[in-house]
């Protein structure tokens, strides 16, 4: 009896397909995101305190009249003392107390939700105070609270807010590795798709 040979892809190919699979498996995520929403209300945000420096983009999903999804993502880069270069994503949950039926996620706001950070740059500094590599991964959480209003009879928003994000995990480990904090500031312009 003769076996079939299976076919078994190498190293190359098989990180190939898992990053294929992980993209597909994101743009299914992220459809499912943008299509389920009650009052289909998507607003698409750019911070305005940082538009110059940090390009973001900020995608709240309605999912009723008091409660959103927010996916927050932004890439920045500059030299003040030495140069930083970064990138953060978020998903926040939003919870809008006050309930005004004719204009949907609109007053005060809290907001927890997770965060990531990569930092290009930083060190990672070994136990013998050598440098292993540059560029550290951070998961933690974030907390917001703020107000945001939606025009009525138009598509444009205004969101002010301030928060809070602490990095609690270290996705590589080094010795430089404590925990820290950032304080966040949001002045975004939106628009109702």
């Amino acid at each position: 009896m003769r076996r079939k040979k299976i076919y078994q892809p190498n190293n190359c190919y098989s990180n190939i397909l898992l990053s294929f699979n992980f993209i597909k498996t994101l743009f299914v995520l992220l459809s499912l995101f943008f299509s389920t929403s009650i009052l289909s209300q998507t607003i698409v945000k750019t911070n305005v305190f940082n538009v110059l420096l940090i390009p973001s983009i900020h995608l709240e999903q309605g999912l009723s009249h008091k409660h959103s999804l927010q996916l927050n993502l932004h890439r920045g880069s500059f030299t003040f003392f030495s140069k930083r270069d970064w990138f953060n994503a978020s998903l926040d949950y939003r919870y809008y107390p006050a309930n005004y039926k004719d204009r949907a996620l609109s007053g005060i706001y809290l907001s927890p939700g997770i965060h990531y950070n990569y930092e290009y740059n930083e060190p990672l500094i070994g136990e013998n105070q050598e440098i292993i590599s540059y560029g550290r991964p951070n998961l933690g959480v974030v907390g917001r609270i703020g107000y945001q209003t939606v025009f009525k009879n138009m598509r444009w928003s205004l969101d002010l807010g301030i928060g809070l994000a602490s990095y609690l995990l270290y996705l590589k480990k080094a010795e430089n590795s404590n925990a820290e904090a950032e304080f966040r500031m949001m002045a975004g312009i939106g628009y109702r798709i």
